[in-house]
């Protein structure tokens, strides 16, 4: 059967996985065949797409293509009659956005439609890239999408599950970049290589001495509440070694970089951290927020939305007291502190929002791709055998560890089709592995 194709590569599985499903089901049941994994399997069947003179489906990425950007072009350009992109790093946490459109937007030819979180965003974008200002649509985020209490019950399992391992716990979510001399070396030699360098290493200094007064200050707080403190390292930040050997000998603080993020907030007794956009999901939970302000005195751009919603504390005296005043049960969800960042759809999801917009872009139908089976089971074996070669630190190089950083778990249409039954279950789509995480989605009536 000919159908629409949507191809949706992964890089960071803990936090586009669940966001990215949501996507694949709203747009499977809109007449997609959707094809999910991690950029090597996306990227594989492109080729092979490219190999056969295939030209057709559309794209769907993070950004624009920064370090390859000719090469993907012209690839993508090749094998696909569009690309669309949701740019996950321009979101509520950013302190400039200008800075960032910069960085992230210098090439917006090939970009046939470009999805923003909210009006804020979109209003600066068309001011400093007019030409490409029919490409913009305000949608919001899929993964906005799931921090509805509504959609609580795909992490329902994971949430009892961490209540009965760990009790009561406060979460911090990191954010610092930084927490090594090592990766702040690493940082700042990357920053060197980009222009306007100076403002991004003044950044890392002060997010590594930050950490620096975090560790003590953490430490402190541990031995202050009867709670455990669950730390979870940014997906981003390099060498999470350094976590647990900084915090080796504190029984009261667990290190836990595992899966996505969410049943960690949802079945917390309140977040803590210094700017994360995790703030403003626990606040669509109506969970309490806390914002940890080092001594370094803040700017007017630290002092965001994820700021604006939050309990404000740099002690543990002043900590304690917050908590103590059980403000859990005061807390309201306000839209209209949102709604100039966040873009919210009133009658229909951002998904559904998003697909909308994708099938006003004309697109041809393809055939369903048949499984090389010679290629599965050795690409599934490799990747398998990689791991344990990681597991048993056997590979330990920097690759290797960013690797598992971003891919800490095997995906496939098992753990998919798991997933969707929790967020659609009346509805049966059809899911198939079709190479080494690469799965195919489809509702075939």
């Amino acid at each position: 059967m000919l159908k629409r194709h949507l191809y949706l590569p992964l890089e960071i599985l803990p936090r586009e996985l669940n966001s990215k499903i949501l996507l694949s089901l709203y747009a499977a049941k809109s007449g997609y065949r959707v094809y999910l994994g991690s950029k090597e399997s996306i990227n594989y069947l492109l080729k092979e797409k490219k190999n056969n003179n295939q030209k057709a489906g559309t794209f769907f990425y993070k950004g624009q293509f920064i370090n390859q950007y000719k090469s993907m072009k012209k690839f993508i350009s090749q094998t696909c009659d569009n690309l669309v992109v949701l740019d996950e790093e321009l979101g509520v946490s950013v302190k400039n956005y200008t800075h960032g459109i910069n960085e992230r937007l210098k090439n917006v030819d090939n970009i046939s439609q470009f999805y923003c979180i909210g009006k804020k965003l979109s209003n600066i974008i068309k001011s400093t890239r007019k030409s490409f200002a029919k490409k913009i649509f305000i949608t919001g985020w899929p993964r906005i999408d799931l921090w509805s209490p509504k959609f609580n019950r795909l992490f329902e399992d994971e949430v009892g599950e961490i209540k009965k391992k760990y009790g009561n716990y406060f979460l911090f979510t990191s954010d610092f970049g930084a927490i090594s001399k090592v990766g702040l070396n690493k940082a700042i030699k990357q920053a060197k290589k980009t222009k306007s360098y100076k403002p991004k290493i003044k950044t890392f200094v002060k997010s590594y001495n930050d950490y620096l007064e975090f560790k003590s200050f953490i430490k402190k707080l541990a031995l202050s509440v009867n709670e455990k403190i669950i730390i979870r390292p940014h997906p981003g930040e390099m060498y999470h070694a350094t976590w647990y050997k900084d915090f080796k000998d504190s029984k009261n603080i667990k290190i836990v970089y595992d899966n996505d993020i969410s049943p960690w907030i949802i079945g917390s007794l309140g977040l803590i951290h210094r700017g994360s956009t995790t703030a403003v999901q626990a606040y669509f939970n109506k969970i309490p927020i806390y914002y940890w302000q080092s001594k370094q005195k803040l700017q007017k751009k630290d002092k965001l939305i994820s700021y604006q919603i939050s309990n404000k504390f740099s002690t543990v005296e002043h900590f304690l007291n917050l908590i103590n005043k059980k403000q859990k049960k005061n807390i309201r969800f306000k839209k209209t502190l949102l709604s100039k960042e966040i873009y919210m759809p009133k009658k229909m999801t951002s998904c559904q929002l998003i697909i909308k917009n994708m099938k006003k872009v004309k697109t041809k139908e393809e055939k369903k791709f048949k499984r090389n089976i010679i290629n599965y089971y050795k690409t599934s074996f490799l990747n398998i055998f990689y791991r344990l070669l990681i597991k048993l630190n056997l590979k330990n190089d920097t690759f290797s560890r960013q690797f598992i950083q971003k891919f800490p778990y095997r995906i496939n249409a098992a753990l998919v089709k798991k997933k969707s039954k929790k967020l659609f279950p009346n509805t049966k789509f059809s899911f198939f592995n079709l190479s080494n995480e690469l799965i195919e989605i489809s509702l075939d009536n």
